[in-house]
């Protein structure tokens, strides 16, 4: 063995922090489309939490359990009381919608409306023309590009999403953004700045 120029010590207070479910400020950081035969088409959104507001959230330091797969284990004090951290550590994590958002041009189910998509793309900011229809003023929905959303300021709610792999009989869970909610007063980043890759 060779001894570090700088001695190092490690226990379960250096440990990753496991983040945690909750409502957070955050930017869009990447679209990405598919089209299909039909012209519906599905908008894979990335969301980046932003640095405002991260160091006064305070959540409980719980790490991985080595002992249970998935699980947390909190970190506790000498007098065995959960420790608290800030979020600060969490700046410029991804998390993504789920299953994306749709746009319907053609529908077969009751289920395929474009009201995810309409309230997702008002949360962020965009601007959609509009017309009167039978003397009411509705949104003309318009396929948006990555000029439209990046870099736009929103709040996350972040939580735990299924999965399902039919083919293998496997399933599970995973952080991802369940809500997208206004940030009126977050402001907006650049693209370069939204496609940034995170020190981690």
């Amino acid at each position: 063995m060779r001894e570090p120029a700088k001695q190092q010590t490690f226990g379960d207070n250096d440990r990753r922090a496991m983040f945690q479910p909750g409502i957070y400020n955050a930017h869009v950081s990447e679209l990405v489309t598919r089209e299909f035969e039909d012209h519906n088409e599905v908008f894979n959104v990335k969301f980046k939490l932003a640095r405002e507001g991260l160091k006064d959230i305070v959540i409980p330091f719980a790490v991985y359990d080595e002992g249970e797969e998935g699980k947390q284990k909190a970190i506790l004090d000498k007098d065995d009381n959960p420790v608290l951290i800030d979020c600060l550590r969490f700046e410029g994590r991804e998390f993504k919608l789920p299953n994306g958002m749709w746009f319907y041009e053609s529908t077969k189910y009751d289920w395929q409306t474009n009201e995810q998509y309409a309230n997702i793309c008002a949360a962020i900011g965009v601007d959609f023309p509009e017309k009167k229809v039978a003397g009411v003023m509705v949104k003309v929905l318009q396929k948006i590009d990555g000029d439209d959303i990046l870099g736009k300021p929103v709040k996350i709610k972040v939580g735990m999403a299924k999965w399902t792999n039919k083919k293998a009989g496997t399933s599970g869970e995973f952080m991802a953004v369940l809500d997208v909610l206004p940030w009126p007063e977050g402001k907006a980043i650049t693209i370069e700045e939204a496609k940034e890759e995170a020190p981690f």
